[in-house]
């Protein structure tokens, strides 16, 4: 066949890509199916040949048609074999030959896939790379959907090192809060449901924050305060004033029983409120941190042995859980905390 009917196939397969991006995936598909016939004839590279496939089945995946989209990756993969091939849109396959896999419940073939996508980006990019990471993750959601406990853990303690975190995976995590007592109404078999209500169904339990399933439950719905004031949790924005209509109320809640301090007025930077026995008394208070060094304050100086502790969260919510010393260290590989400083006693 001559050149220019490989240029013409090359100018085909640019213009499918570029409907599949603008989402016109129907007419993308009419354009890949065009290219199918003339490559029929044509002594195309095997470069040109796995891009066809390659590109043909990222847009059956978005078309929703896995079966096709499985074909045209396992085309690809086989022509790699014995052609020079871009390494990153290699791996761009392995992982989407792995999700559509996965989706279709054949395991095997997609732990192959995502094992596969895994060795290629600790090589090129490190383990702590995120393109890495979501390899991993992608494995570890199939050693839990296969029940693949030994290989779970391990994963699981390859993400911790590769990460730096101690944090334990989510449904671990759950396990130990349900032992401690808190998200005691949370059902465990429904964790998966819960994950791809929140996060959809393409996302992995190991990409999802253990703290993200715990706003949930304690924040989501008409059951969420009272389940928080019974677990020790509360949450507000630093910027308290304009969010909360009592703030001290909220956090006497938690702390529950006869109010240890009460709210009078806000004067500038500073909250007054009367302490129990009642005095007044002025704290400065900016932010919400400043209400719970408040309380901490107020809790030592009652001989109580709870204190609020900040979660560390990454945005400007402040969460705090009040715990006991030793409650606290069941926690420390289920949220990471954040240290509040110390206050004067009250």
């Amino acid at each position: 066949m001559a050149e220019t009917a490989i240029d013409q196939i090359i100018e085909i397969l640019d213009f499918a890509k570029r409907e599949s991006f603008a989402g016109h995936f129907a007419e993308a598909e009419e354009l890949f199916a065009k290219a199918s016939s003339l490559l029929k004839g044509a002594d195309a590279s095997g470069k040109i040949m796995f891009e066809f496939h390659a590109q043909r089945g990222f847009n059956y995946e978005l078309l929703n048609d896995d079966q096709m989209a499985c074909a045209e990756f396992k085309a690809a993969l086989q022509i790699s074999e014995n052609a020079e091939c871009d390494i990153e849109a290699l791996t761009e396959v392995f992982m989407v030959y792995g999700r559509c896999s996965k989706r279709s419940k054949d395991y095997d073939n997609a732990l192959k896939c995502f094992e596969s996508a895994l060795r290629i980006y600790e090589y090129h990019c490190g383990s702590d790379d995120v393109k890495t990471r979501l390899a991993r993750s992608s494995m570890l959601g199939i050693f839990m959907r296969t029940g693949d406990e030994m290989n779970r853990e391990k994963f699981s303690r390859m993400e911790q090192s590769a990460t730096g975190s101690s944090l334990m995976p989510p449904d671990l995590a759950l396990q130990k809060l349900h032992s401690l007592g808190m998200m005691s109404e949370f059902d465990l078999n429904k964790l998966k449901s819960t994950v791809e209500r929140l996060f959809g169904s393409e996302v992995f339990l190991g990409e999802v924050s253990t703290l993200d399933l715990m706003r949930d439950y304690y924040e989501s719905d008409e059951f969420g305060s009272e389940r928080a004031v019974k677990d020790g949790w509360i949450s507000c924005s630093q910027d308290y004033r304009t969010k909360s209509d009592d703030i001290v109320a909220e956090f006497c809640a938690v702390v529950g029983g006869e109010p240890i301090l009460q709210f009078i007025k806000y004067a500038g930077p500073n909250i007054y409120v009367d302490r129990n026995p009642k005095t007044q008394m002025k704290w400065a208070a900016e932010n919400v941190d400043d209400i719970a060094r408040m309380f901490n304050s107020r809790l030592y100086k009652l001989k109580r042995e709870e204190r609020f502790h900040a979660v560390d969260t990454g945005d400007d919510i402040g969460i705090f859980l009040l715990l006991t010393p030793a409650l606290k260290r069941e926690l420390y590989r289920v949220v990471e905390f954040r240290s509040l400083g110390e206050a004067q006693v009250l």
